[in-house]
């Protein structure tokens, strides 16, 4: 076999990556998708060692820069408190990075037949996710009978949310550009079509981070032809601007069909004034200020979820009242930046830069619309990822990262003249970078698989909370708990569960041994503290429990569980007046609040 074989292997085989899906997983597409795209990876790597054991590597800045990005994602590893979540998400930059290597590897040893073949792939991917985008969006109006922005959200499948999955056909669009250029006959008529469908469902899913992105991609190519006289006489201008209100004209009607003509437009005029905005300003403040308290190494890969916190979840309303847990501060700078410090955003923004200075450099040296239009779409591309990830989390997902590793790889290919001063051998053959490759992609998919059997566990145990099945829960939620797997998607520690079986079971000392675990692994849970504290009214150590309440209530001051157990201790105290104090701060007007009301009343009567 040759490598050009292998390429032609691994290109349908990575893009399948985005359609793998496993309903019995919490969640149906992370882990699942992990533990595949680790797999592929390692068997190809350990196919290019085959191949190229005897060849020498050489590099460019673009991969240094690369490199040094993992490097920091794994030295974050070491000052991570949570360790697991620290590790699953280092590894998941590791894929991103095997990702591009391989790409750009394939590109470089067999361009002439790869890069035709690599464009038509992404054209066929594209159409599969327009064609499922468009079933889900015709099941949603089946269901609700309008496509409104309250409807739509309510996507889930492939993507599990609608900001995904508009980001993931903006980042298509690219290729689909690319391709309405350079590729003939069918293939041309097929990316026109996607194009069209692309910014017509980036239009009908309503979501303002792929409007932005879209706007920034469409104003990027507008720049890129005006500023290229060549490029400009070679392109049908006319027939671009024809085809730009024809997508605009469609999106309208279809719109107007579904009775929501008005909804794009008051998703753009409402900019600002929204909750989601509302919180996104407080986890953007929060994370400046992980940012300003951990600059150097962050606060660990993976830990973000765990540490914003600290500064209270005060501001976000749904946090506040619903018990949500955001796992995200929906902006990928600030995300990378408290994770894994102020050097590793440095090394990702240098890494984006440096790819758009390559793509410039090919654009101006570029003598015909066929050679400048794939720079200027993949530069399209980068700048409307860049943008998105502004407002929204690529970061989060493989299929995105895939997308991303794509854009650097064809960055380093289409660039080869910018990095060719820029090039250096190292004095070591292929085995010698490989071997730690292929043995960091062995160790993920033994982390990946070990994941996904836990997340299935989990989802068992919860299900037997529901039915009040406690011995159940003890035994799942240890089954469960393993050095890569500690807590649920909803960042409950897996001793948090345990804790809870105990306390249900009256055994309020090992409720409270695992509660104090559970600390361990979440430093910042306000549900924690909570049960700690009562764990400890239950063993009549007061002042513990005390102290535990007042802990919940300095991350979440509106949470009505710790006040009313507050209100509860200072009522057996006899302390009225602290009592009456938090009584008045519990919101909801419920049952256990109306029973200590009256039991205050009698107090303050006697």
């Amino acid at each position: 076999m040759k490598t050009i074989h292998l390429a032609q292997l691994f290109i349908p085989l990575l893009l399948l990556t985005s359609l793998i899906i496993y309903e019995d997983a919490m969640d149906q597409v992370m882990h699942p998708r992990f533990l595949y795209l680790s797999s592929l990876l390692t068997l190809v790597l350990a196919g290019v060692f085959w191949l190229k054991k005897d060849k020498k590597i050489a590099v460019n800045w673009l991969d240094i820069i690369f490199g040094g990005f993992y490097l920091v994602n794994l030295l974050s590893i070491f000052v991570a408190s949570n360790k697991a979540e620290a590790v699953f998400e280092t590894q998941k930059v590791f894929l991103t990075f095997a990702t591009y290597g391989l790409l750009r590897l394939f590109f470089q040893d067999n361009s002439e037949k790869i890069i035709p073949y690599f464009l038509k792939a992404m054209i066929v991917l594209s159409l599969v996710i327009s064609g499922y985008s468009i079933k889900i969006l015709s099941e949603i109006y089946t269901e609700f009978g309008a496509l409104y922005h309250s409807t739509v959200y309510a996507i889930k499948g492939l993507f599990a949310h609608k900001n995904l999955l508009s980001a993931f056909l903006l980042f298509l669009l690219a290729f689909n550009v690319w391709g309405s250029v350079v590729l003939k006959k069918v293939w041309q008529g097929l990316s026109i079509f996607n194009i069209i469908s692309i910014l017509s469902l980036i239009f009908l899913l309503q979501t303002r981070a792929a409007y932005l992105g879209a706007f920034v991609f469409l104003f990027v190519m507008f720049i890129g032809i005006l500023s290229s006289p060549k490029v400009r006489q070679q392109l049908p201008i006319k027939k671009i601007a024809l085809g730009g209100i024809a997508v605009l004209g469609i999106s309208i009607s279809l719109l107007a069909l579904t009775g929501n003509i008005a909804g794009p437009f008051k998703r753009l005029t409402s900019f600002g004034q929204t909750n989601s905005v509302q919180e996104r300003r407080v986890l953007w403040q929060k994370s400046l200020q992980l940012i300003k308290d951990y600059p150097l190494l962050g606060v660990g890969n993976g830990n973000w979820k765990l540490m914003y916190t600290r500064y209270s979840v005060t501001g976000l309303r749904r946090a506040e009242t619903e018990d949500i847990q955001f796992v995200r501060p929906h902006n990928d700078y600030l995300w990378i930046g408290s994770e894994i410090g102020l050097v590793g955003l440095l090394l990702f923004l240098s890494l984006a830069l440096l790819a758009i200075v390559a793509l410039l450099h090919g654009i101006r040296k570029a003598d015909s619309a066929k050679e400048a239009m794939p720079l200027l779409a993949i530069l399209a591309g980068i700048s409307a990822y860049l943008i998105v990830s502004i407002f929204d989390f690529p970061r989060e997902r493989l299929e995105h990262q895939i997308l991303w590793a794509c854009y650097l790889a064809l960055a380093a290919y289409m660039g080869a003249g910018f990095f060719e001063k820029r090039q250096y051998s190292l004095p070591f053959k292929v085995p010698m970078l490989l071997i730690p490759a292929i043995l960091l992609g062995t160790f993920t998919i033994y982390m990946s698989y070990s994941r996904l059997q836990s997340e299935l566990i989990v989802k068992q145990m919860i299900g037997n909370t529901k039915r009040n099945k406690w011995q159940k829960v003890k035994r799942q939620s240890q089954e469960a708990h393993t050095i890569f797997y500690n807590m649920d998607l909803l960042v409950n520690p897996l001793t948090w569960w345990e804790a809870i079986a105990h306390f249900r079971d009256k055994k309020y000392q090992l409720a409270n041994d695992h509660f104090q675990e559970s600390l361990l692994i979440h430093p910042n849970s306000h549900k924690v503290f909570n049960n700690l504290g009562s764990s400890y009214y239950l063993l009549k150590n007061y002042d513990e429990a005390e102290k535990n309440y007042h802990q919940s209530l300095a991350i979440n001051p509106k949470y009505d569980e710790a006040l009313g157990n507050l209100v509860r201790l200072y009522l057996l105290q006899k302390n009225l007046t602290k009592a009456r104090t938090y009584l008045e701060q519990m919101s909801k007007d419920t049952e256990r609040k109306k029973q200590l009301t009256q039991m205050l009343e009698q107090l303050e009567k006697s």
